[in-house]
């Protein structure tokens, strides 16, 4: 008993040093790795109910307007744009050509809406928005593996993108 002590004590001031060999490696066990699969199959199925429901809140983390080009991360967690089966609701900053930044505020209803998976990777859905006799695009892309969910809006005055997540309403 004694003996550990000491090893430990050695251990800890740097005069000894414990090596493993190749053979000792630790590797996941069988249980562990099914659970990883589960958890991967639970999120693919969590995306595909909320993809077909038409019911989730996007919240953006970073945001860039194309034709500036400047990224810009977004702290606040009030903005979020919320799809409600037909009816949408945008909360969300805007940079566009003048380079004034300015938020967004107003509910809608969603026309043309379209969600397909691409190559078993990737939801893409695409629909617009048309307020006061302005079409507004959106095409929101949710990959299956990671979840950072990006999101495009096509305007006349120019294109905002965001980075951000989905979660359900």
């Amino acid at each position: 008993m004694l003996s550990f002590f000491v090893m430990v004590a050695m251990l800890l001031s740097g005069i000894a040093t414990v090596s493993v060999c190749g053979s000792e490696r630790y590797t996941l066990p069988v249980d562990s790795l099914s659970h990883h699969e589960r958890r991967e199959t639970e999120f693919v199925e969590h995306v595909r109910s909320m993809v077909a429901s038409r019911r989730f809140v996007f919240r953006p983390i970073i945001m860039q307007s194309v034709e500036l080009g400047t990224t810009r991360d977004t702290y606040a967690y009030n903005f979020f744009f919320s799809l409600d089966g037909q009816h949408a609701t945008v909360h969300l900053p805007f940079e566009l050509v003048s380079m004034v930044i300015y938020t967004e505020e107003w509910d809608a209803t969603t026309a043309d809406y379209s969600s397909t998976l691409v190559d078993g990777s990737y939801y893409r859905i695409l629909f617009t928005i048309t307020r006061e006799a302005k079409t507004w695009a959106f095409e929101i892309v949710v990959p299956l593996d990671t979840g950072e969910v990006q999101m495009a809006i096509v305007t006349a005055e120019g294109t905002m993108r965001y980075i951000g997540s989905l979660e359900p309403m």
